[in-house]
């Protein structure tokens, strides 16, 4: 549904939506700042890679400007929606002495200060970032949802990765379009054809 292999629908955008969709594009570099200063600390991988994930997905739902896949925006704000739950958690947890910078008793922490101090500000900046993308990725949703039930026309994204070049087939609005159903085969025989050659009887004299 988000990435995988499968039908994507593209919903030709509103006004609102195209403009919200160039504060997307703001959000989504922010992403990919995060995942760079993820890597650099390597602190918590994981996060860089949520990062990633939101990058990709959240591009590929709005980079076809005559249709956006409303079911990959649909996909972020639900990954994306948790990543922010979990991200207010880890501040929360920094706040109250629980450091990941901080090695257990007993061990050395090969971190230097600069890393310690960007993984503390990446720590603060993720929770204003995802919860600036749920927004807008949810305003641009419900514009896509509301042009699509009031009959605008849906296109085929031909697969994969959501939008592309072309659109394969277009269905109207108000639900999901279906394929013609095709004839039943004929269950006619054509009746009963007797064998037309030559007979042959084994014999041993």
């Amino acid at each position: 549904m988000c990435l995988g292999p499968g039908q994507q629908l593209l919903v030709p955008p509103t006004e609102r939506a195209t403009k919200y969709a160039q504060w997307f594009k703001i959000v989504l570099g922010a992403q990919g700042v995060l995942l760079v200063a993820g890597l650099i600390t390597t602190v918590d991988f994981s996060k860089a890679m949520w990062n990633l994930m939101g990058l990709v997905i959240g591009w590929c739902a709005i980079r076809n400007p005559d249709g956006f896949a409303f079911q990959q925006l649909f996909c972020y704000i639900f990954l994306f929606g948790i990543q922010f739950v979990t991200s207010i958690v880890d501040v929360s947890l920094w706040a109250g002495g629980n450091d990941k910078t901080v090695p257990p008793p007993g061990r050395t922490s090969t971190l230097e200060q600069w890393q310690r101090d960007m993984y503390h500000v990446i720590l603060v900046i993720q929770p204003i970032v995802y919860a600036a993308g749920l927004r807008i990725a949810y305003v641009i949703y419900e514009e896509l949802r509301t042009s699509f039930n009031e009959g605008n026309n849906v296109f085929d994204a031909g697969g994969a990765g959501g939008g592309g070049g072309g659109a394969a087939a277009a269905y109207g609005g108000g639900g999901m379009g279906r394929p013609q159903q095709q004839a039943p085969a004929s269950t006619e025989t054509g009746g009963f054809k007797p064998f037309s050659g030559k007979g042959f009887r084994l014999s041993c004299l």
